[in-house]
């Protein structure tokens, strides 16, 4: 064969290869979907949350163009913190967008944009203020089958927290991604405390808050001797002997599968705050204004007034005590303010039956600028305990504002704290950023830690901002968090502002001027109700017989002080009316009317079973100090503006309630041919109602019975229309119920 033909052989297989090359790619083009685009704005935002008005698409949550930084943008979404976008993605490949406060705030706002890919943070912007120039988002999600687009509220209230996702936009290939409910996602999880500490033989509670997909059931295994679990509440209860740490495993399941956690308690007679600290601290009414003599005379007064004998132990200094640090790095006290030393100090308020508290910051310097701990957590905590300090508050200013940092800060502080040799206090003063109630007594072994920005001396502020908080913001912020709040870790919404009558240096920012004796006094009712700090900041010097009497109220500070250590609950809210409750150690229960209105007295009329109060109580206001009324009646009052109404409900044990409690194991509830099928066996004749509930204690059947013999009930229910699953049989008699569990 020729060269010729050979050259022109080799060209045709080449021409041959390169053409099927060419129709292979052609056929694979043609095979790959191509990739679309879908703007946020095109989405059904109502399925979304937002802390104030609605989201809106293309503008901000303001309703203006979406701007961030000077910088304007065609397209995205305007909301406000707190706030969630949740998205199924159906196979998604990416999410982009730029974020930032908008500028509609002047300057103002400061929110963290958190994403999720299904359970895991995917990104996180940190905290970002008014002004600040957009940061950009560019994720892979191709791995997750949902998205959530959170924004958080970053300090402490939701004032000018305009947030935009701007140009935000997910790319696809077929299916388009959807919103969705966030009470939509398949997963459950469980959103409270995962340690609980409690004192040896002491009554303890422990709820599982789980959320997710319902129906939901909570499966305990191992329990304690010792230890039930109400599956109805989802709350384990009872009492431990021997001290120890004991490990609960809890599993979830609906329709979408099971997760798995394991809970704690720790047995311990070495709590170092079983229930809420109560005392006086400098802060509110000094500032930096302090010295020794201040102090003692403060510590004097605690005694003479009886504060000291009514629980209120601790004496805390403030920021703005410090001196400096040699040359081995030993601190040292303002020597004008504190000439004789701390150490003196303290042996003077130990002396006389009070405990010392102390400041300090995790960073190079305080909030007021004076010398911090950082990197000297160990001879601080050495030099503490040299001078007999007992309880140490932790502040965060000018430290970095990751989460992550700060659980490293403050657990290196606690480490050197645990190893000075000398029991203290270790109270976590971040403010809330950070959730610290998730993380800072399992982490950072803290027992108690700040929820919000400091306190001021005013009822409300209408535009709560950064140090802006008046009482019922700063008791708004602890809607949800009770869940953490427990023996040995509590919540702290700051200092108690009763007494101050407007007298104060810091507590007077931003146009607060004091509130009336009626504001203090639900300030001390509320405060007792979330199992809050009772710490006051006024000048004691000067304490009148009104806040005497608020303070002093023995039975209030009691429901504050009780062991069980369950912080209220919100369960009720009608406008200007609100319901707070919480169980007590003796089986009892705290209620608290509250009527925010700042005019209106408004008339309240309880039928106890409408709040899931059950059972005989007596009912004893708190402030009045008289039985008003018992739980099998109605109760009805008048709550002035501003007002709290205190009660304390006291099991009542009455003869027929002790016989059936004695006859509780000798009455039975099952179901037979779906047929709900009860025998009992009672002392004499009365009323007897019989009632089922559903797994989420909704009633679905209500029967009395009258006509009986006198020693024998026998009642046969057709309940072949329910749907399959677990119910609750209530029989109640005498004004005392039990209950029992059936499988449908």
């Amino acid at each position: 064969m020729s060269k010729f033909n050979l050259r022109i052989s080799f060209v045709i297989i080449l021409t041959f290869c390169f053409s099927a090359l060419r129709v292979n790619l052609m056929h694979a083009s043609t095979t790959k979907s191509a990739i679309n685009q879908l703007y946020l704005d095109e989405m059904d935002l109502t399925k979304g949350t937002c802390g104030w008005k609605t989201m809106r698409s293309k503008l901000s949550v303001g309703g203006n163009p979406i701007k961030i930084a000077t910088v304007t943008y065609a397209r995205g979404v305007g909301t406000h913190a707190p706030g969630e976008i949740t998205i199924k993605t159906n196979g998604a490949s990416r999410f982009t967008s730029k974020i930032g406060i908008d500028d509609e705030t002047n300057g103002n706002g400061t929110v963290e944009f958190i994403v999720y890919g299904n359970q895991t943070i995917i990104y996180q912007s940190g905290i970002m203020r008014g002004n600040a120039a957009a940061k950009s988002i560019d994720l892979d999600i191709s791995a997750y089958a949902y998205l959530r687009l959170i924004v958080t509220i970053a300090d402490g209230s939701n004032n000018n927290d305009h947030a935009d996702w701007a140009d935000a936009l997910l790319e696809y290939e077929t299916v388009k991604p959807v919103c969705i409910k966030a009470a939509e996602l398949p997963w459950t999880e469980f959103r409270n405390k995962t340690v609980h500490y409690a004192l040896p033989n002491k009554n303890l509670q422990f709820r599982l808050n789980v959320y997710g997909v319902q129906p939901i059931t909570v499966n305990v295994t191992n329990l304690p001797v010792g230890i039930e679990f109400d599956s109805k509440r989802n709350i384990l209860y009872g009492k431990i002997s021997q001290e120890g740490v004991y490990n609960i495993p809890v599993s979830a399941t609906n329709i979408y599968g099971t997760i798995e956690k394991t809970f704690k308690i720790e047995i311990s007679n070495k709590l170092k705050m079983p229930t809420p600290p109560m005392g006086w601290m400098t802060w509110n009414i000094y500032r930096g204004e302090i010295s020794e003599t201040k102090i003692k005379q403060t510590a004097d007064v605690m005694v003479s007034s009886g504060m000291r004998d009514a629980g209120y132990n601790y004496i805390i200094i403030d920021d703005l005590w410090q001196g400096t640090r040699d040359a081995s790095g030993k601190i040292s006290p303002n020597a004008t303010k504190f000439p004789s030393g701390i150490k003196a100090l303290a042996d003077y308020v130990h002396a006389i039956g009070l405990k010392l508290g102390i400041y300090s910051d995790a960073a190079d310097n305080t909030c007021g600028g004076a010398v911090g701990s950082l990197n000297k957590e160990v001879i601080d905590a050495q030099t503490y305990a040299s001078w007999g300090i007992d309880y140490l508050k932790y502040d965060y200013c000018n430290a970095p504002a990751d989460q992550a940092t700060a659980i490293n800060r403050y657990k290196a502080m606690a480490d050197a704290l645990n190893n000075s040799g000398r029991d203290m206090v270790f109270a976590a003063c971040e403010w809330g950023d950070r959730n610290p109630w998730e993380w800072a007594a399992e982490k950072s072994n803290a027992q108690l830690w700040r929820t919000t920005w400091d306190i001021r001396d005013t009822w409300e502020f209408n535009d709560g901002d950064k140090n802006h908080y008046g009482i019922m913001n700063s008791l708004d912020r602890h809607i949800g968090l009770e869940y953490y709040a427990g023996p040995n870790r509590w919540n702290d919404p700051d200092m108690m502002v009763v007494g101050l009558y407007g007298t104060g240096i810091p507590s007077n920012a931003f146009g607060a001027n004091g509130c009336t004796d009626r504001e203090y006094q639900a300030n001390m009712s509320l405060w007792a109700m979330i199992a809050a700090p009772l710490i006051t900041s006024f000048e004691l010097k000067t304490i009148n017989d009104a806040t005497k009497d608020i303070l002093l109220n023995k039975e209030v500070i009691a429901i504050n002080q009780d062991t069980l250590g369950d912080a209220a609950t919100r369960i009720f809210k009608d406008g200007d009316i609100e319901v707070w409750a919480r169980d007590l150690y003796d089986g009892g229960k705290a209620v608290a009317f509250l009527n925010r209105n700042n005019t209106v007295t408004k008339n309240i009329s309880v039928n106890w079973s409408n709040l899931f109060i059950e059972g005989s109580y007596d009912i004893r206001d708190l402030w009045k100090h008289q039985l008003v009324g018992t739980s099998n009646t109605s109760f009805n009052t008048n709550v002035l503006a501003h007002e709290v109404v205190l009660l304390k409900l006291s099991k009542v044990d009455n003869a027929n309630a002790v016989q059936l409690l004695k006859k509780t194991d000798n009455w039975n509830c099952f179901v037979q041919d779906k047929h709900l099928k009860i025998n009992y066996s009672q002392p004499e004749n009365g009323i007897v109602e019989i009632m089922l509930a559903d797994s989420y204690g909704k009633q679905v059947l209500l029967k009395s019975i009258t006509n009986f013999l006198s020693d024998k009930i026998t009642a046969d229910f057709d309940v072949s229309n329910l749907p399959s699953g677990v119910y609750f049989c209530r029989l109640k008699y005498a004004n005392r119920i039990s209950t029992k569990k059936v499988i449908l």
